[in-house]
């Protein structure tokens, strides 16, 4: 039996079907946008690997490919034809320029096919970001232009680590040097990368990452200058799961890094679980303002289900997480409160602390004097310490007697609506929270 925070690990659920792209009334997707091509401005070197590349694993396995190429002019597809070079992102729009919205866009998992960029396969976050009114984007992962002709191949597919921060950062750029046109708030960008998507928002999640940011291995000057540097290449939140990128955290977070999920499953078969202590630990030592997600009942799947430890669903999470940023107007949101029996199938310890994870950022005086702990017997409340972190959102109360709470009895977390955001926009409604400790 595998138990992880005191909950056994299941057996791997069934991913999400796909469901269609969701353009809401009064929306359009303009499809196959250009935002960058590798062999402009990409950095130097792109091209030479992808000629190396070619080399190396088509020519000679594929058929009727037998000349090695020499230059960028002589690599060829199955029917003759020339690379295409160029990536391109599709975005569901207003349909007439109108009020600034925020963005959800999504790094695509796959190369592009005359079927395109598959929004489908981001089922259910496409949808429910773009039902929210947001303008939702899928943008071209950094592959090598061998991968859609000749198909994947782990040895060659992407270019993340020699250009991967300028395409990203390009994309970024693109989206605000044309948000008039497509009715974006340039200041509300967010992104979601999956698998070998993670490493885009790993990289655009810090706030000083530009156009002339060191890729992976150093800094690298490009053939051609980079477009649209005129403005801010870097997003205000993130979701990233079980990709290179996350699992090289401790390169990449920094202290004012944009806020962030990371969730990984228990069943993912390129062994992400294992780098989750090493990614926990990275972002809880830069107090960074981070929800984690570890799915004991997930592989290699995005973030969706109950999260059973916690008693919250993981897709309502994630969208309270985002629109907390995105729409910093609107009232704060309590993403769970800890400990959570789940009528008593999780035994609480007394040591374990209260919990209140919320989002955004908190006026910390507000928070402290709305929230009680009452013994549900006494009806009295109970005196403690709180110690508050991840960028004032995560809150925790340990008792002053005994440092802990007492065995066998019932607790009750209210949280008043009073508590405020930094933007000074209160909770709005009150909650409350009962568990029972049991150990």
């Amino acid at each position: 039996m595998l138990i992880f925070n005191g909950v056994e690990a299941k057996a791997q659920r069934v991913p999400l079907d796909k469901q269609p792209v969701f353009i809401p009334e009064g929306f359009t997707e303009t499809k196959d946008l250009v935002y960058f091509k590798l062999d402009e401005q990409g950095s130097v070197g792109t091209v030479e690997k992808v000629v190396a590349d070619y080399n190396k694993y088509i020519v000679g396995k594929v058929a009727g490919i037998t000349e090695e190429a020499q230059s960028k002019n002589d690599l060829k597809d199955k029917k003759g034809n020339p690379l295409d070079w160029e990536l391109r992102m599709d975005i569901i729009h207003p349909e007439k320029p109108s009020k600034p919205r925020p963005v959800f866009f999504i790094v695509s998992t796959a190369p592009a096919t005359n079927k395109g960029r598959d929004m489908s396969r981001f089922t259910p976050y496409q949808q429910l970001f773009a039902k929210r009114g947001y303008v939702t984007v899928i943008i071209d992962h950094a592959n090598s232009p061998l991968t859609n002709p000749f198909g994947f191949n782990v040895k060659y597919y992407d270019l993340d680590d020699v250009t991967g921060v300028k395409v990203y950062t390009a994309a970024i750029r693109y989206l605000r040097a044309h948000a008039a046109k497509y009715s974006i708030d340039p200041n509300s960008i967010g992104g979601l990368g999956h698998s070998k998507g993670a490493y885009a928002i790993t990289r655009l999640s810090d706030p000083t990452i530009n156009y002339n940011s060191k890729e992976r291995h150093g800094f690298k000057e490009s053939y051609a200058p980079q477009l649209n540097t005129e403005y801010p290449s870097h997003i205000q939140v993130g979701y990233q799961s079980m990709g290179n990128g996350t699992r090289r955290s401790k390169d990449y977070v920094t202290d004012n890094y944009a806020p962030t999920i990371t969730a990984v499953g228990f069943y993912d078969q390129y062994k992400h679980w294992l780098d989750w202590p090493n990614v926990s630990k990275v972002y809880l030592e830069r107090d960074a303002n981070w929800l984690g997600i570890p799915m004991l009942d997930k592989g290699h799947d995005m973030a969706a289900g109950l999260q059973a430890d916690l008693g919250y669903v993981r897709e309502e999470a994630v969208e309270k997480f985002f629109s907390s940023y995105l729409e910093p107007q609107l009232s704060p949101n309590i993403l769970y409160i800890a400990p959570y029996n789940e009528h008593n199938a999780n035994p609480v310890k007394s040591n374990q602390p209260v919990i209140v994870h919320f989002s955004p950022q908190m006026d910390v005086l507000s928070v402290k004097n709305a929230i009680k702990i009452i013994d549900v017997v006494t009806n009295k409340p109970v005196t403690g310490d709180w110690k508050v972190s991840r960028k004032n959102t995560y809150f925790e109360f340990i008792p002053a007697e005994s440092r802990e709470f007492q065995k066998n009895k019932t607790y009750k977390v209210i949280v008043n609506k009073t508590a405020k955001s930094v933007h000074g926009t209160a909770l709005g409604k009150s909650y409350e929270h009962t568990f029972i400790v049991k150990e």
